[in-house]
């Protein structure tokens, strides 16, 4: 782009952002820097001579200040100015880059490059520095030779030798060199410190948003504790299996403990083998359905599939988060159930790839199944086939020992009775993870293949009794799960798998034991290892539980020592009890005549700044009444339309709530209601909404009542007066206090409180002096409102020479300012006391006014008080409607909070409370654990000696 071009017209991409404001940067600078240089060398016309020219006439006795210069520029050019072109580039690039991206992270790589470049330059500089100072060195040494002619006399001049013309010029350079180095230096200081700013900056953010992560996290844990203490008081576990009930413990325990995790805690059964060694179908004949996809030596299980087994009168299967409720009996629902599950696998596999590790959870339940919980892998391959993602082998082999190293699991170890034992690597993989076999189960899938294949039976024999994989294993199974036919269903297989081991010669040769053949068996024997390894994980649970209700227990005996546990909803109660009476006691108190003349006392609060400055200082600058009361018409006559209608309405809102505020501030040590109270203002204040034409009708009244310029009688004048003498002498004391604070303590304080006067009271004190002549304590007329031009800096030069500063002239201004009020205030106040038997009285005859309005400003004071007093009536009436049905809205909200669990954790927050949920939950877990421990006992799950 043009150098002109302005580069935010230019649409940035954020990538390149930082280099595309370096070139513009650079491009900027650039063109500065060549008229620089252009002008440069316009006064330097030796530049303009060929460098080896120069160094001749340096050699043949010429003057060597040419060459110096040259030499000196080049280096200046290329180490300098380049560079220097690169860093304001870069500077400029960063600004536009905060200027397209405000949330810039991280400036850090191009403070980095600015700070190697500068440092670059110093260098550079530093030798330059060090080459031109010895030619300083040589020139003074030529300027001190006896050879070299020291002068020549001619023509009434002096030629310096060619040696010193040098030696200056050189230094002249050196000065330059100086010069820049401190520029540079100036530069690299502010990049650092611009990336410091933003690096802060980023660092708060960080620290803002980790704070607010802890916040929510806490919160988090808080909620679902409360949700698990009411959903054990709502629900019943008399109903429920055994299956359901470990379920509960642990979802119990990970809705009350965030960090832990019940999938890792749920045993389960892992199936792990080769691909296509039947392993799916050994799950298949355990969960009595052919519910999983199935194809000819294809991968069909690309995705691990969880199927957790339960009792039930029908046949049943569905995939978690799926209502599709499929029948197991009907080959029909089965075939849809398949092709569900497939698309679920697809889903979950990236592009490109083969397998994931996405687990899809389905729940099988029918008459006489095992409760227990299957895990099927998908199977272990040997190498990649044609259009198989290379890394799909070692994904499988992660996912299996991933799955199987979970210290729950009992490892079913598939192994294909027809193949070679040397081609399988599934038992090295479950050997690393159980050594000792104590949670593997052995399974040889295919016997029946196997002895069609007339494989040696003492192979067979050798396989079952673990003398061949080298590996262990707590129990060795022989099974068949497959017929001639691919689409026979589980009872045909079963029919088929009992006909073979009855009439099988390897098997009734005593190969093994009858109660190792058969799915049947095998079921029987994972179900018992399922149940143990559960017992086991419930007794380490309780355990832990225990521990943890004893460490609890002893940190609410330091912490709360001697206070009762309450649980949350009891202490709701308390606090809905403690606001609702509150609030019904401040309705009680805060009678109509009290809340009207509150709202009066907080209305002309509100509105005193307005009325003193504006309204009666300002309108009074002349000095002259008739001016006075035309100001005020003005002002009073637009008022009500442009903001006192609706401040009065602000005001009145403010104090409801405000008052409510201090019904509700009952003692809270630890603050456990303050949420609660809260809460409870924002719903006063969300109702509370004045009706449609309350602020009409509240402007025709002050409309009316500023209007009215008319004094009825020698009473009401008084009033006026006595309203207007006290808002003056209050007003005239606040302005004396401001000058107090302005100029600082006395000596004396200052010694007894060992402070000093700051610059800015020492000023304000001295300008004081200065101006007191303007305004003699002695005069009762009041002083001209502003100080001439002439005045003014007369003043100036005087606070100027009594401080030792220099101040201005807008300074004095406003000290004057300031000054003139508070003598106007004074005036006004005396006035008041003049005017109060001055009823009858013309205003020729009222000119003793010490503030020259001839009491014109009573008028005034007189509309106030009655817009006042109607004005503070009208909102007392607005606010004893809305004061009249807050309690019942109120009332109506606390029962909302109480009904949900949500709000309810919300509203009362405390340490204490945590904490004693904690205990509650805790111990609601060691309950659930020993009434599971009591029914896996009752049921046979375990012996009752465990």
């Amino acid at each position: 782009p043009a150098p002109h071009m302005d580069p935010r017209s230019r649409p940035l991409r954020r990538s390149p952002m930082l280099l595309r404001g370096v070139l513009l940067g650079s491009q900027r600078v650039g063109v500065q820097a060549a008229r620089v240089v252009r002008a440069r060398r316009a006064q330097l016309p030796a530049l303009h001579t060929p460098l080896p020219t120069q160094i001749h006439r340096s050699f043949t006795g010429g003057t060597v200040a040419s060459a110096a210069t040259s030499v000196v520029w080049v280096m200046v050019r290329r180490v300098v100015l380049y560079p220097a072109i690169l860093i304001a580039g870069g500077s400029f690039g960063v600004e536009e880059a905060k200027k397209r991206l405000p949330d810039l992270p991280d400036l850090g790589p191009v403070g980095e490059a600015a700070s190697s470049v500068t440092a670059g330059i110093l260098e550079m500089l530093k030798t330059g520095e060090a080459k031109l100072n010895e030619m300083v060195e040589d020139g003074k040494r030529a300027g001190d030779s006896p050879s070299s002619p020291s002068s020549r006399e001619g023509a009434g001049d002096r030629v310096l030798p060619p040696g010193a013309a040098d030696a200056a010029e050189a230094e002249r350079f050196l000065s330059e060199i100086n010069r820049l180095r401190r520029k540079v230096a100036l530069l690299e200081d502010a990049v650092d410190g611009d990336i410091e700013e933003h690096q802060g900056e980023l660092l708060k953010l960080t620290t803002e948003l980790s704070s607010e992560i802890e916040r929510l996290t806490s919160d988090n844990t808080t909620l679902r504790r409360r949700l698990v203490i009411d959903s054990a008081e709502r629900h019943s576990d008399a109903t429920k299996s055994v299956a359901e009930l470990y379920s509960d413990i642990l979802t119990l325990r990970e809705d009350a403990d965030g960090a832990f995790r019940g999938e890792d805690q749920l045993p389960r059964v892992v199936v792990v083998g080769d691909q296509s060694a039947g392993k799916t179908s050994v799950l298949e004949m355990i969960a009595r359905a052919r519910i999983f996809p199935r194809g000819a030596g294809e991968m069909m299980t690309r995705a691990p599939v969880q199927v957790t087994m339960s009792d039930a009168d029908t046949p049943t299967a569905n995939l978690k988060g799926s209502s599709r409720i499929y029948r197991t009996d009907r080959e029909a629902d089965l075939v849809q159930l398949r092709s569900e599950i497939e698309r679920a696998m697809l889903r979950g596999v990236a592009a490109g790839h083969s397998v994931t590790d996405v687990t899809i959870s389905l729940d099988v339940r029918g008459p006489g199944l095992k409760p227990m919980v299957l895990v099927d892998l998908p199977g272990i391959i040997q190498h990649h086939t044609v259009g198989m993602h290379d890394t799909t082998k070692d994904t499988i082999l992660g996912m299996c020992k991933h799955h199987i190293t979970n210290p729950n699991a009992i490892i079913m170890c598939v192994q294909d009775a027809t193949r070679d034992a040397e081609g399988s690597s599934v038992a090295d993989l479950v050997r690393t993870v159980d050594p000792d076999g104590e949670r593997t189960i052995f399974v040889l899938t295919k016997v029946d293949l196997a002895e069609k294949m007339q494989r040696p039976a003492k192979k067979l024999e050798q396989i079952l009794k673990g003398q061949v994989y080298n590996m262990q294993a707590r129990n060795y199974f022989a099974v068949v799960t497959g017929t001639d036919s691919p689409d026979a269903s589980i009872e045909e297989i079963r029919v088929a798998e009992q006909r073979f081991f009855e009439r099988s010669t390897l098997f009734m040769t005593g190969v093994v034991k009858a109660s190792a053949m058969g799915t049947s068996n095998l079921s029987r024997a994972v179900s018992k290892a399922f149940w143990e390894i559960v017992h086991r994980s419930v007794g380490e649970q309780l355990e832990d539980a225990t521990s943890d209700l004893k460490r609890k227990e002893n940190e609410w005996k330091a912490r709360f020592a001697g206070q009762p546990r309450v649980k949350r909803a009891d202490l709701f109660i308390v606090g809905r009890h403690k606001i609702l009476e509150s609030i019904s006691s401040l309705n009680s108190s805060l009678t109509a005549i009290a809340l009207e003349k509150l709202l009066r006392q907080k209305l002309w609060e509100r509105l005193r700044a307005y009325v003193i400055n504006t309204l009666y200082v300002g309108s009074a600058e002349n000095g002259d009444p008739g001016a006075f009361r035309t100001n005020c018409e003005n002002l009073l006559g637009a008022w009500p339309s442009q903001g006192l209608a609706a401040a009065s309405l602000g005001v009145a809102r403010d104090t409801l709530i405000s008052e409510m505020e201090t019904a509700v501030d009952f003692p809270d040590e630890d603050g456990t209601f303050s949420p609660l109270k809260q809460r409870a203002l924002k719903t006063c204040a969300e109702n509370l909404v004045w009706g449609p034409n309350t602020r009409k009708k509240l402007q025709s009244i002050q409309d009316l009542r500023l209007s009215d310029d008319v004094i009825p009688d020698d009473g009401a004048w008084r009033s006026a007066v006595g309203f207007m003498h006290r808002v003056l002498a209050e007003e005239h004391t606040r302005a004396l206090a401001t000058v107090e604070a302005a100029v600082g303590p006395s000596a004396l304080w200052q010694w007894l409180s060992w402070t000093r006067l700051t610059q800015a009271q020492k000023a304000r004190a001295a300008a004081y002096v200065e101006l007191a002549c303007f305004f003699p304590s002695s005069s009762d007329s009041p002083a001209r409102p502003s100080l001439n031009a002439e005045e003014a800096n007369g003043i100036r030069l005087a606070v100027t020479r009594r401080l030792g500063t220099e101040v201005d002239t807008n300074f004095v201004h406003e000290t004057y300012e300031e000054m003139h009020r508070i003598h106007f205030l004074g005036l006004s106040a005396k006035s008041a006391v003049y005017c109060t038997n001055r009823y009858h009285k013309t205003e020729g005859e009222n000119n003793g006014a010490s503030n020259g309005l001839a009491c014109s400003d009573v008028v005034l004071f007189w509309r106030l008080q009655n817009m006042l007093a109607s004005t503070s009536n009208v909102l007392r009436v607005e606010a004893m409607d809305f004061r009249n049905t807050m309690e019942d809205e109120l009332r109506t909200v606390l029962s909302e909070i109480q009904a949900d669990t949500v709000a309810l954790q919300e509203v009362l927050k405390s340490p204490k409370l945590d904490l004693a949920e904690e205990i509650e939950v805790i111990k609601l877990t060691i309950d659930k654990l020993k009434a599971f421990e009591k029914r896996l006992r009752s049921e046979g799950k375990v012996p009752e000696t465990q």
